[in-house]
């Protein structure tokens, strides 16, 4: 996915998908930001879950796509493909959130070109990260 078509279209839906997954309490979204992998030049929609600790990865995506189902307009710009149900302890997730919380609201944070710990983030837009979340790191 070109970085353009990122900024132009799926930023919306992909905060629309975190809002819904905020107000999901059996998700217990931690962290919601979308992700360059400079190696296949893509971007990825990352959704930091406990689901993927406790009930495992698999689980965790129904239950994503339950609510991604649920999107109305369907999102056009991205698809479950360009999805990453994480674990809050996945060293990519504790990158960002060793950075602060991000309260989720009208404009995320876009990072780049950062190195945090052992793990190098060519970019990055963060919708949000939980305050707890960010806690647990330090």
């Amino acid at each position: 996915m070109d970085k353009t078509v990122l900024v132009m279209f799926s930023l919306a839906e992909g905060k629309r998908l975190v809002e819904l997954l905020l107000q999901n309490p059996k998700i217990d979204l931690q962290a919601g930001f979308w992700y360059y992998q400079e190696d296949v030049h893509r971007w990825y929609l990352v959704l930091a879950t406990p689901l993927v600790d406790t009930q495992g990865t698999s689980k965790a995506y129904e239950h994503i796509i339950n609510v991604m189902d649920s999107m109305i307009p369907q999102p056009q710009w991205f698809e479950f493909t360009e999805l990453y149900a994480k674990s809050p302890n996945d060293p990519l997730v504790k990158a960002v959130q060793s950075l602060g919380a991000v309260e989720f609201g009208e404009q995320g944070h876009f990072l780049r070109g950062r190195r945090v710990g052992g793990t190098y983030i060519d970019e990055a837009y963060v919708y949000f990260v939980a305050e707890e979340a960010c806690s647990a790191v330090s």
